[in-house]
């Protein structure tokens, strides 16, 4: 049971996927509390990004899900950033970059319920 259970992020995400992100969060970052997926309301900025990043590529079964941690001793922060590490590996270095520059597209398309790299 989550004590303090916060949503780091809306992602879109098939729903095969779910498990291997947790298991590959859960090994990158043992000391991390581990991640749940949730029914999440539908986010067409999401569908958007899909769609810019994949062109003519069809959503199949992806689906829009929370990502939930218990934050208790942590940070949502911190706990956002560890899964995008994960599902988005060039976010933090984009983040750096200045405009205009390449986007690598993700292969979940995600919006953060945090402030990042800060």
């Amino acid at each position: 049971m989550l004590r303090n259970r916060e949503v780091l992020l809306t992602v879109l995400i098939r729903p095969s996927d779910e498990q291997t992100v947790i298991d590959l969060v859960a090994q990158r970052f043992p000391d991390m509390p581990r991640i749940q997926f949730n029914v999440a309301e539908d986010d067409p900025s999401l569908r958007v990004q899909w769609a810019q990043e994949h062109p003519g590529i069809e959503l199949a079964d992806r689906r829009c899900r929370e990502v939930i941690a218990d934050t208790t001793g942590t940070t949502a922060q911190r706990c956002t950033e560890h899964v995008l590490d994960v599902i988005s590996p060039n976010a933090r270095a984009e983040e750096l970059m200045t405009s205009p520059f390449p986007i690598t597209p993700d292969e979940y398309p995600w919006s953060a319920h945090t402030e990042l790299w800060t």
